[in-house]
């Protein structure tokens, strides 16, 4: 999306990586770009999307339910949390065209593949270094280079514990209120942990030891402000 990078936005009239599919009479900019991706997508055999994000800096790798091809190529690729279910929360917010992005679109159409964010959107310096470790990561799996060049790409992620996360539930914000502190993605809380509070008074709470996923201090009325994650002992 070039002109939303030049504009430095994510989109420049509606988000590409939600509800992604081909528009039979495109209006918007993001729908002619989705007219030219979905083709590649329905063709691919295998995905590896590269994106940054907002709330912090820890790469992270986004997968979909766990399946044997797909969780040996994320391991594969060095970032230590694995994070699933966005599909089932993001349809709780809205519907379940909603979840569909990029890597959803490419396996209802036979492809395996993650999206893997590389670290915080204004550092690019090091989300090109995590991409192109991730990327030479890929193509040493898949035997489609020569593991004697690409050395960087083995040694960047180091060999922390795995940490394996599954999406329990969205919070939508629903009134006027604001993060009881500056929370940042991957943040681990314990049970009754006070996460937020509208002005109304109302305290939102962790009803289960959980991690905060993808916090959103901007996020306006009606739209997803924070997601709850929970460990994924099955993964573990």
């Amino acid at each position: 999306n070039r002109k939303a990078l030049s504009l430095n936005q994510r989109y420049v009239d509606r988000d590409l990586n939600r509800r992604l599919q081909h528009v039979e009479n495109p209006k918007y900019h993001e729908d002619y770009i989705a007219n030219a991706l979905c083709p590649i997508l329905e063709r691919a055999d295998i995905l590896l999307d590269l994106h940054a994000y907002n709330a912090g800096d820890t790469p992270f790798i986004f997968h979909g339910p766990p399946r044997k091809i797909e969780m040996d190529f994320a391991r594969a690729l060095g970032p230590h949390f694995f994070v699933w279910g966005f599909q089932n929360v993001a349809s709780q917010a809205v519907d379940e065209l909603e979840g569909i992005g990029t890597r959803e679109y490419a396996e209802m159409h036979g492809s395996y593949g993650v999206t893997v964010e590389c670290g915080h959107k204004y550092d690019h310096q090091k989300t090109r270094q995590v991409g192109k470790a991730v990327a030479l990561r890929a193509l040493l799996h898949l035997d489609m280079t020569d593991p004697n060049e690409n050395i960087f790409a083995c040694d960047m992620f180091g060999d922390d514990p795995n940490v394996f996360i599954v999406l329990s539930s969205v919070c939508v914000k629903q009134q006027a209120g604001e993060f009881v502190k500056p929370w940042r993605h991957l943040d681990f809380v314990k049970k009754g942990s006070i996460i937020a509070t509208y002005k109304s008074g109302e305290d939102i709470k962790a009803k289960q030891d959980s991690y905060i996923i993808l916090p959103d201090d901007e996020a306006e009325i009606g739209s997803n402000w924070f997601y709850f994650g929970l460990e994924d002992k099955q993964q573990s």
